[in-house]
């Protein structure tokens, strides 16, 4: 396995089946900017849901999924069926003290054979992971008051070797605000997510180039208390390519 970053399936689909299609260096270059923008801002998707920030190990843990429309440029590409991809995640968040928290979460995600770097009739389907870890500040976190915080986090993929084609990093920084009322919540928020992706110097198609894309997605949402210690939410969010997300969390402040 080789750490790759903030790239999952479709950017493998983006790249490498327009090489089984014929298609030109050019074509391929705007597909890889394209899906470069698309991912940054899918991985930018659904990173919080409060400004508040969780007390010394205070912590929650949770199922989350994300709903992202398909762009038009990507659906023409023969693996890509459905104008909507569906993400689910398991996301965890612990309190350090001093306004100060860790967030995680990862990403399970199938690689269909014909996306290997080397696409050969029935090759074996593969399977990744996506970590994210960030730490979350809160800007002003008074009681019974609306809560402001600023989040950052860096996006990391594992790929097993037969889908490696280079590596891919990438960054979000998101502002957040949220008031919590009885027993649901809002928030809003917004920021910029940063990716950049290197191609092996022993590629085939395009070796030695890199990419680099910046894009910014805002989202609004909301949670409730459905049970003790048992959150539900759901939020929108607003860029160049829009997304849903919804999740389940339990934990404690």
């Amino acid at each position: 396995m080789r750490n790759l970053r903030l790239v999952i399936v479709l950017l493998l689909v983006t790249f490498m089946a327009p090489m089984a299609q014929g298609q030109t260096e050019d074509d391929i270059r705007k597909a890889m900017s394209a899906a470069l923008k698309f991912f940054g801002s899918t991985m930018g998707a659904g990173l919080y849901h409060s400004a508040d920030v969780h007390g010394p190990l205070g912590f929650c843990l949770g199922v989350n999924g994300a709903i992202v429309a398909v762009p038009d440029e990507f659906e023409v590409i023969p693996v890509i069926n459905d104008d909507k991809i569906t993400l689910g995640y398991l996301h965890a968040n612990l309190g350090l003290g001093g306004n100060l928290e860790v967030t995680g979460r990862v990403l399970f995600f199938a690689l269909p054979g014909e996306l290997s770097s080397v696409p050969t009739p029935g090759a074996s389907d593969g399977n990744g992971k996506l970590f994210s870890v960030g730490v979350k500040y809160g800007l002003l976190q008074m009681p019974l008051m609306p809560k402001l915080a600023l989040q950052a986090n860096g996006h990391f993929v594992t790929l097993p070797s037969e889908f490696d084609f280079g590596t891919v990093r990438g960054a979000s920084v998101k502002l957040i605000a949220s008031h919590s009322f009885a027993i649901f919540g809002i928030y809003v928020g917004g920021g910029i997510d940063f990716s950049r992706a290197e191609i092996d110097d022993d590629f085939p198609i395009l070796g030695g180039e890199s990419f680099d894309e910046t894009g910014f997605l805002y989202s609004v949402g909301a949670q409730a208390n459905v049970l003790p210690f048992v959150t539900v939410n759901a939020g929108v969010n607003f860029g160049e390519y829009n997304s849903y997300d919804l999740g389940v969390d339990i934990g404690i402040r």
